[in-house]
């Protein structure tokens, strides 16, 4: 994991994909919460819900749900990509 890289196809996509689509996606979304695609990420993003849940603040459930929590670097990565505008990079 590099934290300097940040952007949505190179980290964040990526660590969607490896850690909450396999709850969270289109035919599955638990929570009603879809994680598969740049709009969906940005949309949770934007309301604080994604940094929330894998930050395990309330009001959002800790996530990933019984699994272990995402790396020091991995969370950099999204709150970077957060902090730069959530762009579609």
């Amino acid at each position: 994991c590099d934290s300097n890289t940040f952007t949505y196809s190179g980290a964040v996509s990526k660590i969607m994909a490896q850690r909450c689509v396999g709850c969270h996606n289109t035919s599955n979304a638990s929570g009603g919460i879809d994680l598969s695609s740049h709009a969906a990420v940005k949309a949770q993003a934007t309301r604080g819900a994604l940094m929330g849940s894998i930050q395990g603040k309330a009001p959002w459930k800790f996530m990933p749900q019984g699994g272990n929590s995402l790396s020091d670097c991995e969370i950099a990565q999204i709150r970077k990509w957060i902090d730069a505008g959530t762009p579609n990079d």
